[in-house]
């Protein structure tokens, strides 16, 4: 039992690692709690991303990401942190 408990955590811990390097998937923040990553976060975004900012707005802390989209032109997208829900 604990060799495939040793086995299956690394095997996750395996799976995080990208080229070399560790891909982290969520922080914890004392203030606001678990929060993911702005790469994580920007999943689902359509376009090239130009430039990221954290801000916290009504309580909540967010991503506030700079996309330049396929057809050319630059649009803001503000994520949720904690849910990764675009707003």
């Amino acid at each position: 039992m604990i060799l495939r408990i040793f086995v299956l955590f690394f095997l996750l811990v395996m799976a995080n690692v990208v080229n070399g390097q560790s891909m982290q998937l969520a922080y914890f923040d004392e203030t606001h709690g678990w929060n993911l990553t702005p790469n994580e976060a920007a999943r689902g975004i359509n376009g090239r991303i130009l430039g990221v900012q954290t801000i916290v707005e009504n309580g909540r802390t967010l991503y506030v990401y700079k996309v330049l989209t396929p057809d050319g032109r630059v649009r803001y997208v503000k994520v949720d942190s904690t849910t990764g829900q675009h707003l």
